[in-house]
Formats: structure tokens, sequence, C-alpha cells
């Protein structure tokens, strides 16, 4: 599965660590990550831990982040996908 992890910039970085980012951008100052291959359980329990916001990716956002079709994805996504 696939889901957004939303927050404090250091907060995601810290609960999005050592999980497969898939994409991440800043809104305001709010920092969005994707995260693909990991299970609901995993992402609530971090969310619980880290005190991050966590929510499902929608499946046409998920596959423009895994093929690369978006002018936001970065060259280092698509080489750690390989």
């Amino acid at each position: 599965m696939a889901f957004y992890i939303s927050g404090r910039p250091g907060d995601v970085d810290a609960a999005a660590g050592g999980l497969n980012v898939i994409h991440s951008e800043m809104v305001g100052n709010v920092k969005v990550s994707a995260v693909f291959g990991t299970t609901a359980d995993v992402a609530k329990e971090r969310s619980r831990y880290y005190n991050v916001d966590v929510s499902p990716v929608p499946v046409q956002k998920l596959f423009i982040f895994l093929t690369g079709n978006g002018s936001e994805f970065c060259e280092s996504n698509r080489e750690g996908l390989q």
C-alpha cells in the first residue's frame, strides 16, 4: 500500500525513515511524503509515535509517482525503484 505522511518536516522525516519514500513536497510549512510498500499498521503506529497524519495515496497519484510522469518526480527516486 501507499500512504501520505504529513506534518512538521522533522517529524515527517523521522516517521518516513527507513521507508520507501517515492515523493516529497512542501505545502506551506507542512511536509508531505508519499511512502510505498508499507502496511497500514506500520503507518498508523508511526503516526502516533511521531505525531504526523497518515492518509492513503489515490491510485492515480501512485501511478504518477511510480512511473515518473509527474514533473515533480525526483530522478533519485526513479533510480531507487529499479
